[in-house]
């Protein structure tokens, strides 16, 4: 069989092509290929003009990037049948001829905006809620409100990866409307669930309580309705429907998360991020805020990517100073920036927490820190009991640990 092939009258853009070609991964075939009424099939290419657009499904975020090739591909079509001549029916017409093309790879969802988006929309806290009680009438609130649907406009991520980015930031959904509960504010409220499930609770360790219980002690300091509904299942599920009788409430994760939060909090929260304090002392205040049955779930480890710590190896009480991972930019080569601004010399493993949401694997992490960095190995010895750099004269013993240098340096 012969098709004949025919260029166009006039020349083809000389300013770029005019077509772009997208090479789907196995995966998003396989979604096409199962779509149907009932299971529909959602792409979605989302960004800014200022942002490298993503191309999301229902549950994943995929990058995309040009990639250049060398052989010239040629764009063809099937010339029109209302074109004037009837010499080109049943031939094929070139469109266009292409040097690159359009790949995707699955990339971690770009939430860090979120935070950015929402501020000045978070809950006021205890105090805030008696006041606004008090003063509704008096104080209005004027601030603009942000939707799930307006938030999915904005992010770059799939539906169920911005939901769980929402979940994890501690962000409520109350009447529709979006409502962050920052550090600073939730750490009280949880304190004080914490005291009122060791006041309330029959169990051991007090992880279930009646909600005709803890309801009332939570309303008592301001905590009503929808919003400790909404607070309660964020940290902890209901075994049954609101209204029922017999009702009660199961905290989340034996509560290591709730502990956790009470930690974030404190660090973020109340700490100075321009004034450290020793480490033993921060520690304390977090400890305080915990009931003794809870306080096994204490570990520094668990706020990763939320602090810096002064060398161990220095002569005064070891410091601790907030640096949460959300106030640093979004991508790469400004993070690297702001990293070696903050610090010349990083230990690998010191980095690798702030570089989370830039790649959503040990390897993609190790990559970027080999583009944006210089990876070398240093011998830590022990010095009358504790670790210095270099091996000076005196060392005992010793371990080679991975460092990383700004490119430059």
């Amino acid at each position: 069989m012969t098709i004949p092939l025919y260029f166009p009258s006039t020349p083809l853009s000389t300013t770029g092509p005019s077509h772009l070609l997208l090479e789907l991964p196995t995966e998003i075939l396989k979604l096409i290929d199962q779509a149907s009424d009932e299971n529909p099939l959602s792409l979605t290419i989302k960004g800014s003009p200022s942002d490298e657009a993503v191309l999301c499904t229902c549950s994943k975020t995929y990058a995309i990037r040009s990639v250049q090739i060398s052989n010239e591909l040629v764009l063809f079509a099937p010339t029109s049948s209302s074109s004037s001549s009837t010499e080109k029916e049943g031939g094929l017409e070139v469109k266009d001829t292409l040097h690159e093309l359009l790949e995707l790879s699955e990339c971690v969802p770009r939430t860090g905006r979120i935070e950015r988006v929402l501020k000045g929309q978070e809950w006021e806290g205890l105090e805030g809620e008696r006041e606004e009680e008090e003063e509704e009438e008096e104080r209005p609130r004027k601030r603009t409100k942000y939707t799930l649907a307006h938030l999915k406009s904005l992010i770059q991520s799939s539906d169920s990866e911005l939901v769980e980015a929402l979940h994890e930031q501690n962000v409520l959904t109350l009447n529709g409307l979006l409502l962050p509960l920052s550090p600073r504010q939730l750490y009280p409220l949880l304190s004080l669930l914490l005291a009122q499930l060791v006041l309330h609770s029959e169990d051991n360790p007090p992880l279930s309580v009646p909600t005709s219980r803890l309801l009332p002690a939570l309303k008592e300091n301001g905590v009503v309705g929808e919003f400790a509904e909404a607070v309660l299942e964020r940290f902890g599920a209901f075994d049954r429907e609101r209204g029922k009788a017999g009702r009660s409430w199961t905290m989340n994760k034996k509560g290591e998360e709730v502990v956790k939060e009470i930690g974030h909090g404190v660090l973020i929260g109340k700490l100075d991020p321009h004034d450290p304090i020793p480490l033993s002392t921060f520690l304390s205040t977090w400890s305080n805020l915990i009931p003794d049955v809870f306080q096994p779930l204490i570990s520094l480890s668990s706020l990763s990517g939320s602090y810096l710590l002064s060398p161990s190896n220095q002569p005064t009480p070891q410091q601790i100073t907030p640096f949460p991972l959300s106030h640093l930019p979004l991508d790469a080569p400004s993070r690297f920036a702001d990293l070696f601004l903050t610090r010349s010399r990083w230990l690998l493993k010191d980095m690798k927490p702030f570089l989370r949401d830039l790649a959503g694997d040990e390897k993609g992490r190790e990559r970027l820190v080999a583009r944006f960095g210089r990876v070398v190995k240093e011998r830590v010895s022990v010095v009358g009991g504790k670790k210095e750099k270099g091996g000076a004269g005196g060392g005992v013993g010793g371990e080679m640990v991975e460092v990383v240098y700004a490119r430059n340096k």
